[in-house]
């Protein structure tokens, strides 16, 4: 037993020698030294080296485009708009501000940056809205709020009227075209509709909120033309149109008239002149009051028929409100004017006779007494 041990020891330490020497028989098995691996080794990290400086060089260069193309990017404002007004806090103002800011930076800052934006409202900012707004850009400095349409928020928080749409509704129940051209009443109503939010109220309601407030005048010249199943803006459209038409008319008809007031007949040379007239042309003669009132001596085509009805004298302040209503200043009825006049001329109220004033005796102051009197007369 102990020499079998003994040899498989003796074979076990055989094998490796006889494998390295093996080992080193082989030139291709051979291990490297250490100079190669230090070769290695400092080859590979020049190489990352080179990967690293290339990969910054790269970056570098992709930086520099992104701040040329900024820079090609950011231009000067334009002065296409007018310069925009400063705004020191007066809540009527705020909308209105509001909206030329906004158009400002559409047109005029289109190409500039957020920043250059932000910068342009604050340096608008005046008086209560700056001090409101100076705690609230100390927050924001160099932080990415820094955008134009955060400072109107902040404005409409601290100047906006919380209750601007009840106001505008309740304004928009009450409103009348009345006298006003159609077009500065609609504008009127398309502001107050914007202001109460109705911007997507069903057509129907806007429709209503619209016709109640026309004139009397163009709801009738409006009989037979509107369509039920009209649209919005088709119905407004249709208004603008007719009224157009109608005040076209009526400033024809007013030429007219004052080119027909200013035409004189025209005579014949050949004809003898004469210095008679007509006595429906004449004025009458001046009442003992004065002069004669225009409706007295007007003179009318129908009036002349002997049979007409005369017109009823009138004061002053009636005649002057029939002008006003644009009514016939001698019957008063406002399908005619008083050229076409079927009535007389209103005659004055006849000056009742004066009455002498009732006289009164007054009796002589006389003494009862005689024997008084003879002693003063001694």
């Amino acid at each position: 037993m102990h020499q079998k041990n003994k040899s498989k020891e003796g074979i076990e330490r055989k094998g490796p020698a006889n494998q390295n020497d093996i080992n080193m028989g082989d030139p291709g098995t051979s291990q490297p030294s250490l100079e190669q691996l230090l070769q290695t080794m400092i080859a590979g990290m020049t190489l990352q080296q080179e990967v690293v400086q290339k990969q910054q060089i790269i970056q570098q260069e992709w930086m520099a485009q992104q701040m040329k193309k900024e820079k090609e990017k950011e231009k000067e404002p334009t002065k296409q708009l007018g310069p925009l007004p400063e705004y020191d806090g007066d809540r009527e103002e705020l909308e209105q501000w509001l909206s030329q800011a906004r158009h400002k930076l559409e047109v005029d800052y289109a190409e500039c940056s957020e920043k250059v934006k932000f910068l342009a409202i604050h340096n608008k900012l005046r008086g209560d809205a700056a001090a409101q707004l100076a705690p609230w850009f100390k927050v924001v400095a160099g932080m990415k709020d820094e955008v134009a349409e955060k400072i109107f928020d902040q404005l409409e928080l601290s100047f906006g009227d919380p209750h601007k749409k009840e106001k505008a509704a309740r304004k928009l129940h009450h409103l009348r075209q009345g006298n006003k051209p159609f077009m500065e009443y609609f504008v009127e109503y398309r502001r107050l509709v914007m202001e109460a939010g109705g911007a997507n109220w069903p057509e129907d309601v806007k429709k209503s909120y619209l016709r109640a407030g026309i004139s009397r005048e163009l709801q009738e010249l409006m009989i037979g033309r509107e369509n039920p199943d009209q649209g919005f803006e088709d119905f407004c459209n249709e208004l603008k149109r007719i009224s157009d038409q109608a005040e076209a008319f009526q400033q024809r008809n007013r030429h007219f008239r004052r080119n027909e007031g200013n035409q004189r007949p025209l005579r014949n040379p050949t004809a003898p002149t004469t210095t008679s007239t007509s006595t429906r042309d004449q004025a009458p003669a001046a009442p003992p009051g004065g002069a004669p009132d225009t409706m007295d001596w007007q003179p009318s085509g129908p009036a002349s028929i002997a049979n007409a009805r005369r017109a009823k004298w009138v004061s002053k302040e009636e005649l002057d409100n029939r002008r006003k209503e644009r009514r016939c200043i001698r019957c008063g009825a406002n399908n005619h004017l008083v050229k076409d006049c079927p009535y007389k001329p209103a005659r004055p109220p006849r000056a009742a006779p004066a009455t002498p004033a009732p006289v009164t005796l007054i009796e002589p102051t006389l003494d009862d007494e005689d024997n008084t009197s003879e002693e003063s007369e001694n």
